[in-house]
């Protein structure tokens, strides 16, 4: 059905510096050609696509070449890309992500579209009481009385005597 606002992140195992690196070779790769028909058949608004920053880079920039290559044939789209880090925008980890943005030619206005800003995350220290000693994990209270318990209870039975064992 069509959209508004459509956004995929297809495969990145045949783009990752982790992987083989094999790019549209892979047959993962080839799901990125079902979301370019997705959006030459439906042509919603705007696009967002996300994948690993490396796709910048994988066999000497011609897969991104390629992404974009077939993005710019619907002659649709103002596209604009950037990599941004999750943990700069609000996501507890750190990675590094492309961003593919796409905004419909008769929709878009030259300069209205900004990439966010990264914004100021509170350490989640904040949101914890204050420990004032070193939590040590031998101390610990047990749960109440249900089997549960009783298999805490000989688990930890068992690490003490193995920590105390010669």
């Amino acid at each position: 059905p069509s959209c508004d606002v459509y956004m995929a992140g297809f495969p990145c195992q045949p783009h990752s510096s982790e992987g083989k690196k094999r790019g549209f070779q892979d047959p993962r790769g080839q799901v990125f050609y079902g979301v370019v028909d997705y959006l030459r058949t439906h042509k919603p608004r705007v696009a967002v696509l996300e994948n690993v920053r490396s796709l910048l880079h994988n066999r000497d920039g011609e897969d991104i070449c390629e992404d974009l290559h077939q993005l710019l044939r619907s002659d649709c789209y103002n596209i604009q890309w950037r990599v941004l880090n999750t943990a700069d925008h609000g996501v507890p980890q750190s990675r590094n992500r492309l961003y593919i943005v796409c905004i419909r030619k008769d929709l878009y206005i030259e300069g209205r579209f900004q990439w966010p800003e990264p914004i100021a995350c509170p350490s989640v220290e904040r949101f914890l009481d204050p420990c004032e000693t070193k939590p040590n994990p031998l101390i610990v209270q047990a749960p109440p009385q249900t089997f549960a318990s009783q298999i805490w209870a000989a688990t930890m039975a068992k690490l003490l005597h193995e920590k105390h064992e010669p």
